[in-house]
């Protein structure tokens, strides 16, 4: 009898659809910090746990020579200083640097607070460049040692986008984002099951935020286009497994992402909860 109570207190604490409280902190709790290097990393390219190339997210290398140089195409300089706010995690910190009141600097940590990169925002005055993202030492990002945003109408390519919003493609995914001018589309899949393993082919920290950012803009739409494409079922106030996780007095917590809400990741460190979690993955294209 104690141990069916005892079954029932973990599962009732691990309900992913409940608020959290003090005592369920054993089980679950509040993502707060993140590895920011990370974060902005598989903003820009994704890579594995041992730092191998997985898929490009932001920025295509137009210059042959240098495949780790990448471009973006933007309207104007505002809309590049946006985007790259928008590859930082929660917990970054930017600071306005000289000469340009819109120029950035901010200092990339781990989970334990230790700085690992500073990263700068530059506007360029010269056409068709209009601002430059650089890396001060040069080594702790992967596959990308810079990125160079050039007016859209420089862009050398019009290609128009392989999938659009709403189409379904493999596995029952279905796009969520076009591509244009050096920005990669999403295609987000929601498995119909659960599973207690984490995969490097879940959806990284990154991209799920990336996601809920866009599936928050209209999520009823988004809900319709799952439904028909029969895409596993996209849930307000649900937590869905993503394949970031740390170590934490001694257990690894996994964390996972509610998609319907803003900044709302948590991580959970025992089987029971891991179960009762759905997973997504994100390709781009």
């Amino acid at each position: 009898m104690m141990a069916v109570a005892l079954c029932a207190t973990i599962l009732t604490s691990c309900s992913p659809d409940e608020d959290i409280t003090p005592e369920e902190t054993l089980y679950q709790g509040r993502v707060t910090v993140y590895n920011q290097v990370r974060f902005l990393q598989n903003n820009i390219v994704e890579v594995d746990s041992l730092g191998n190339f997985v898929q490009r997210v932001n920025g295509a290398p137009l210059n042959p020579a240098d495949t780790t140089e990448l471009y973006i195409g933007v309207a104007n300089l505002s809309d590049a200083a946006e985007m790259f706010q928008g590859w930082l995690s929660p917990d970054t910190e930017v600071n306005l640097s000289a000469p340009s009141t819109i120029d950035m600097e901010t200092g990339l940590k781990d989970e334990n607070g230790q700085l690992q990169e500073t990263v700068y925002f530059k506007v360029v005055d010269e056409a068709p460049t209009l601002a430059e993202v650089t890396f001060a030492k040069g080594t702790v990002m992967k596959h990308v040692s810079k990125i160079i945003f050039i007016k859209e109408s420089a862009w050398p390519e019009n290609d128009e986008s392989k999938y659009l919003i709403g189409d379904k493609t493999w596995g029952r995914a279905v796009c969520i984002r076009e591509a244009k001018k050096g920005v990669s589309g999403l295609l987000l899949y929601i498995s119909r099951f659960t599973t207690d393993q984490t995969k490097d082919t879940y959806a990284s920290m990154s991209l799920a935020k990336e996601a809920s950012k866009i599936l928050r803009a209209d999520w009823d739409m988004y809900v319709s286009f799952f439904e028909d494409a029969g895409a596993g079922k996209l849930t307000k106030n649900t937590f869905y497994y993503t394949n970031e996780s740390t170590f934490l007095l001694f257990v690894t917590k996994h964390y996972a992402i509610d998609l319907s809400a803003e900044d709302k990741t948590d991580w959970w460190d025992i089987d029971w909860c891991r179960k009762s979690l759905h997973w997504i993955e994100i390709e781009t294209f």
